[in-house]
């Protein structure tokens, strides 16, 4: 194709699996740059002190923790 490669496999389209690569990038270079613009956005002092101050209890503690723990995760990932 002229612009890029398309995966026409829509079990795979759920929001964080690339299906258009457009020409120029590999798959895995652009999985690079968007777990760095998630990194660079989530990562920013203003957005972790604001779910910081949304901790109430032990309960929200936990589940902030689980959930960074497991945004680590996916933003380390190599391949999807």
């Amino acid at each position: 194709d002229k612009y890029g490669r398309f995966d026409r496999s829509w079990k795979k389209l759920n929001g964080w699996n690339p299906l258009f690569i457009p020409e120029g990038l590999t798959k895995d270079k652009l999985i690079y740059y968007v777990n760095l613009a998630f990194k660079k956005f989530f990562f920013r002092p203003r957005i972790i002190l604001n779910y910081i101050r949304k901790i109430r209890s032990l309960r929200h503690l936990k589940f902030f923790v689980c959930a960074f723990l497991g945004f680590l995760s996916f933003v380390n990932q190599k391949n999807r």
